[in-house]
């Protein structure tokens, strides 16, 4: 059998660079960093050892000399989630050219898996972390977060930590979508949406509450529902809702993933939308637009959401002591056909 040939056996070293190009470690290290110190001629004997043995620094080592690994945490409920693949795809845009890069995780919203992540993501020395819990006020996930020590970014959630945080305006945007569907003469409006433990939970439920009050229409808790974004969740709620006698004549479903149960439910029992039902989604997907018929939406610019939140993290890198920002991005009503005059 051939022999193995030993020198493409194993990683090549920042030792074994050194002895090919005739130079000191030192040398070697401050060439791979740029340094502009450096004698041009020994520059180009090294840089020609690198490419000969296909040398790459370690990411390891220099994390431990320079006390950064570039690396951004994420933790997300679902990657799967359109909304969240379109604010991260521009966060990189924004990232990448600065030198760093995200790694993303799911969460499934499970308590457990959220702080083993948040541990993981500090035993590999994240640079800072974004996170979308699926609880404020867990007090072993809040614990978690504190003993990571890195820079926090939340997204659509306010907890009592030392933290930026950027949200959407879901307050005002359930209320401008509520005030919609008032004007059409609706008024059993149900509104299911996620968990209520959270700041955009609660605040889609405020918003839709004010409207109501602003009409003079009495707040019916027996058609909010907050507790998940599952797509299952809302197919049950929603049938729930239409089996019975005193059915809603609208519903607003707070999320993507809300959405697909709500039509699910509503098609599964031939309630056609919006001749019987009128549909409100939060949030503009393919799915809204593509739609038949097409879902009135609230909307907010994705790629500004992604590109802010990038910028919130590098500007709380170079100034960690800074205090913590807070950060609201606005919404619009996009009026499309899922909402007409209330029937009959």
């Amino acid at each position: 059998m051939p022999r193995r040939d030993a020198s493409r056996s194993r990683r090549s070293t920042i030792q074994d660079v050194a002895r090919l190009a005739g130079v000191s470690v030192g040398t070697v290290s401050r060439v791979a960093n740029a340094n502009p110190t450096v004698d041009p001629a020994l520059r180009g004997k090294v840089q020609v050892a690198i490419r000969s043995l296909a040398y790459r620094p370690s990411a390891v080592a220099q994390s431990m000399r320079t006390a950064e690994t570039r690396l951004i945490g994420c933790l997300l409920s679902d990657i799967g989630n359109p909304l969240y693949a379109a604010v991260l795809r521009s966060a990189e845009t924004v990232l990448a050219p600065a030198g760093y890069t995200l790694l993303v995780a799911s969460t499934d919203d499970v308590i457990a898996r959220e702080i083993a992540l948040v541990a993981l993501f500090a035993s590999r020395r994240v640079d800072a972390l974004v996170a979308v819990p699926s609880r404020e006020r867990n007090p072993k996930l809040l614990a978690a977060l504190r003993d990571a020590a890195v820079p926090l970014v939340m997204m659509e959630r306010e907890m009592a930590l030392p933290a930026d945080s950027i949200a959407t305006d879901h307050h005002g945007s359930m209320r401008e979508a509520t005030a919609h569907l008032l004007a059409l003469g609706h008024r059993r409006i149900a509104l299911v949406t996620g968990s209520l433990e959270t700041r955009s939970g609660r605040d889609r439920v405020g918003g839709y509450q004010a409207a109501l009050a602003e009409q003079g229409v009495a707040y019916n808790a027996a058609l909010v529902r907050g507790h998940s974004l599952s797509s299952d969740y809302a197919f049950a709620e929603t049938r729930r809702w239409f089996v019975g006698r005193n059915r809603p004549t609208a519903v607003i479903a707070g999320g993507d993933r809300l959405l697909t149960g709500v039509l699910r439910a509503l098609a599964s029992l031939g309630r056609a939308v919006p001749e019987e039902a009128s549909v409100i989604s939060s949030g503009d997907t393919e799915l809204a637009e593509l739609a038949a018929p097409s879902i009135t939406v609230t909307r907010w610019d994705l790629a500004a959401f992604g590109r802010t939140l990038a910028e919130m993290l590098l500007a709380r890198l170079r100034d960690r002591d800074a205090p913590p920002r807070s950060m609201v991005l606005p919404t619009e009503l996009v009026v499309r056909q899922s909402t007409a005059p209330r029937p009959g």
